[in-house]
């Protein structure tokens, strides 16, 4: 139980430090040299990193801010401009929309919701790459949806153990 101001500020530092470390992470996860193949078989760090934080905290993460990460992801990639960052700041939203009913499920049932999120995201990425002349298999939609879900738990159980307060 968090009781003196030293707590607060101690708890929130905490907090801000591993959100600073793991986008940091999934950033660099999503900049990995893979082949084509691994690319689309890996899941978007990024977005589920961004997902897990408007899950859990109560403090809110803007929009701005997701749209900012997507486009230096897309920036760091080689993308095209606001190809990520459209993707996320939807996902994102729905996310935030639902995050009371999500906060409160178990990590299994959070990681059904967090894959049809994912799905979202590949649709909205699939779409774009229709509209500017652009072809992705049925392999590349589908397969991130089933990495997403089979990370979520990892991903979730190791931001949380970040943000446990260990008493020495």
């Amino acid at each position: 139980m968090i009781t003196s101001d030293y707590d607060i500020k101690y708890q929130r530092w905490r907090v801000r430090t591993v959100w600073c470390v793991s986008v940091l992470f999934a950033m660099c996860w999503n900049m990995l040299p893979l082949t084509v193949a691994w690319q689309w078989i890996f899941p978007d760090a990024l977005l589920l990193v961004c997902l897990f934080w408007t899950i859990k905290d109560d403090s809110p993460r803007s929009l701005i801010t997701v749209c900012l990460l997507g486009l230096l992801m897309d920036l760091a990639t080689g993308a095209l401009l606001g190809f990520h960052a459209f993707g996320y700041v939807i996902v994102i939203f729905i996310a935030a929309r639902f995050r009371k009913v999500l906060s409160s499920l178990p990590i299994w049932q959070q990681g059904f919701f967090v894959t049809l999120l994912v799905m979202v995201n590949q649709c909205l990425q699939w779409v774009v790459l229709q509209y500017i002349g652009l072809s992705m298999s049925a392999w590349c939609l589908l397969s991130p949806w089933v990495a997403g879900y089979l990370v979520w738990p990892l991903l979730v159980v190791a931001l949380q153990a970040g943000l446990s307060r260990r008493q020495y």
